[in-house]
């Protein structure tokens, strides 16, 4: 998965440069972001701007990843979802 790295003082964004994340990217998604959580500065924001469309298997991928920096108490957030991003993860209750 490409991604664009931003990195702040207290945080990084991290935005994917793709439109569409797919199940074979899940592995590419953990192998972007968990990475993060062995580094002094933890929080992450994904910035879902470029994406136009997320599968079941992506999503599900990104909520794990989600509690496992929550579970670190880090913090994880997803901004700029579209619209058509944000009813398929209200559909999937995610």
């Amino acid at each position: 998965m490409q991604v664009k790295i931003d990195t702040k003082e207290k945080f990084h964004v991290i935005t994917p440069i793709e439109p569409v994340l797919s199940a074979t990217m899940t592995d590419g998604i953990k192998v972007a972001l968990l990475p993060y959580l062995q580094n002094d500065v933890k929080n992450i924001v994904l910035n879902m701007s470029a994406v136009n469309a997320v599968d079941t298997a992506a999503a599900e991928q990104i909520l794990h990843i989600q509690r496992d920096f929550y579970e670190a108490n880090a913090s994880f957030v997803s901004c700029c979802v579209s619209e058509e991003v944000e009813a398929f993860w209200q559909k999937m209750n995610f």
